[in-house]
Parts: structure tokens; C-alpha cells; sequence
């Protein structure tokens, strides 16, 4: 059974602005992007892997995935 992925902007990130404007975490989906944007969804839209905590969600806890 597939499961929806959700991300969470790090507190490092230069993204970390957005945090503010957005349901967190918020659904994503991965797609490939030659520029490394592979983590599609939220506000911004497209961020790389270390902008974002990955989680999916299971019994309303979050397990982390990245």
C-alpha cells in the first residue's frame, strides 16, 4: 500500500522562511530535476533533499525517513 510522503523545511535551510506560510509538515511527492530540486510540494514548490526533513505519517506519528 503506497503512503504519502511529508516534509518539514529545516531550521537551516535558506527555505526556512517559508516555514512560516505553510501547513507543516506538508505532502510531497519526488520527482527528478537535473537541478537537485527533486522534493516537489508546499509553498516554494520544488527544494532539495537537505532543506527538508522527510517523513511519512503512520497512526499520526511521524516516522522520519530523511
Amino acid at each position: 500500500m503506497p503512503q504519502q510522503l511529508y516534509a518539514e523545511i529545516q531550521e537551516n535551510s535558506k527555505y526556512a522562511y517559508q516555514a512560516d506560510w505553510q501547513e507543516s509538515p506538508f505532502p510531497i511527492h519526488i520527482e527528478p530535476d537535473i537541478g537537485g530540486y527533486v522534493v516537489v510540494g508546499g509553498v516554494g514548490g520544488r527544494f532539495r533533499l537537505e532543506d527538508v526533513n522527510v517523513y511519512v505519517i503512520e497512526d499520526k506519528q511521524k516516522i522520519l525517513i530523511k
